[in-house]
């Protein structure tokens, strides 16, 4: 369950972030082999930012973006690699991939919850009945 927090000094368009939003998901569920209903995204834009010291999208400083993704099992390099490529693709036209941070966290199953349950416990209620 890829829960992924982007934060951006960045300006995106209202009508674009759909799209890229879409877009994000395919590429998360993809790499984390979640399945698309499971992804979650919080894109958080125009935010005060700073890279390297110095404010992102200010002062003829490019923008810059962190990600935080929070995932209920590690992944392999190769998945996350694809995710930044991925992601840092759809987000280059807003910030530049040389000035986006990505953070890769694992959490146990036992630490998320989901309508009101714990994650092994919310599986069991909604597991086949034999």
């Amino acid at each position: 369950m890829p829960t992924v927090t982007i934060d951006t000094s960045a300006t995106i368009a209202d009508e674009a972030v759909p799209e890229l939003i879409s877009a994000m998901s395919l590429v998360l569920s993809k790499a984390s082999g979640a399945p698309l209903e499971h992804v979650h995204i919080n894109l958080r834009t125009a935010c005060v930012m700073t890279w390297g010291s110095k404010l992102g999208g200010r002062d003829g400083n490019p923008h810059t973006a962190q990600l935080r993704l929070t995932l209920g099992s590690p992944l392999e390099a190769a998945a996350k690699n694809s995710i930044i490529t991925g992601i840092g693709a759809l987000l280059a036209p807003h910030a530049p991939q040389a000035s986006t941070q990505f953070y890769f966290e694992d959490v146990s199953i036992e630490n998320l919850a989901i309508d009101g349950l714990l994650l092994p416990d919310l599986i069991a209620r909604d597991a086949p009945k034999a």
